[in-house]
C-alpha cells in the first residue's frame, strides 16, 4: 500500500499536467477545400488552471505542397510560412491560446500535413501532437491522384440513398467526410467494390476520399439530396 501511495504521489505532477489545458476541437483537423478557396482552422488550449500558464510550439514535419500559400498564426504573433518553432504569449485563467493555419492552395490540387507538438514552457513532459491534414479539390470535384485512380468511379451523383464506389484499388481505405474535413464513416476496403448507405444524412456537399496503400489518395464530391 505504501509503495502504491509513493507511486501516486511521484506521478501526480504528469497527471495534473495533462489537466493544466484542454484542447478544442481535437488534437488532428482534416481539411478538405477547393482549390480556390481559404482556409483559416485553428486548435484551442484553454487554460483549466486558476494560474497563468505558458505555452510553446515546435515543428515535427511540414509536408504541404510548396505551391500552396500558407502561413501559421499562434496566440500572440503571425508568421511568415511555418517556422521551426514559437512561443505564445502567456494564457490567463480562463482564456485560451491557439495555433491556427491559413492556406490557399493557389488552384494546386493534392494533399499535405503539418505535425506541431505543443507543451508547456520549461518541460516537454506529455506534449500534445497537431496535426493539420489537408485535401484540396478541383471544381470539377474530383483530384487526379496516381494512374491507378484512373478508373475508379463514384455513382449516383446526386445520391439519394446508397453511394457506389467501383474499380478501387486493393488495398485501400474509404473515408466519408462532411464539407469541414470531419469523418463520418470509414472503411477499410480490400474490395475492388464499396457500398455507403448515405440515406441519413442531411442534404448538402461531401466528399469521399480514396486512399490507396502508400498514402496516395483521390477524393470526390458528391451531392446528396432527398
Amino acid at each position: 500500500m505504501k509503495k502504491i501511495a509513493a507511486l501516486l504521489i511521484g506521478m501526480l505532477p504528469f497527471l495534473l499536467l495533462a489537466q493544466n489545458y484542454t484542447v478544442s476541437p481535437s488534437n488532428s483537423l482534416d481539411i478538405v477545400l477547393n482549390i480556390d478557396e481559404y482556409s483559416g482552422r485553428q486548435i484551442s488550449f484553454v487554460n483549466n488552471l486558476n494560474k497563468t500558464i505558458n505555452l510553446e510550439w515546435q515543428l515535427i514535419s511540414n509536408n504541404l505542397i510548396a505551391g500552396w500559400d500558407y502561413s501559421l498564426c499562434d496566440y500572440g504573433t503571425c508568421y511568415a510560412g511555418v517556422p521551426n518553432s514559437g512561443v505564445m504569449d502567456p494564457i490567463v485563467p480562463g482564456d485560451s491560446g491557439f495555433v491556427k493555419m491559413n492556406i490557399t492552395p493557389l488552384d494546386i490540387e493534392g494533399s499535405g500535413v503539418l505535425k506541431l507538438i505543443v507543451f508547456e514552457t520549461g518541460t516537454t513532459t506529455n506534449p500534445d501532437t497537431l496535426v493539420f491534414n489537408y485535401n484540396t479539390f478541383s471544381t470539377n470535384g474530383i483530384t487526379d491522384g496516381p494512374s491507378e485512380f484512373a478508373t475508379i468511379s463514384v455513382f449516383p451523383n446526386p445520391v439519394s440513398e446508397i453511394i457506389f464506389i467501383k474499380n478501387i484499388p486493393s488495398p485501400s481505405t474509404i473515408n466519408l467526410m462532411d464539407v469541414t474535413g470531419k469523418t463520418i464513416q470509414k472503411i477499410v476496403s480490400n474490395s475492388t467494390i464499396e457500398n455507403i448507405k448515405v440515406d441519413y444524412l442531411s442534404d448538402g456537399l461531401y466528399f469521399i476520399s480514396i486512399e490507396n496503400s502508400i498514402s496516395q489518395k483521390q477524393i470526390h464530391k458528391i451531392i446528396v439530396g432527398h
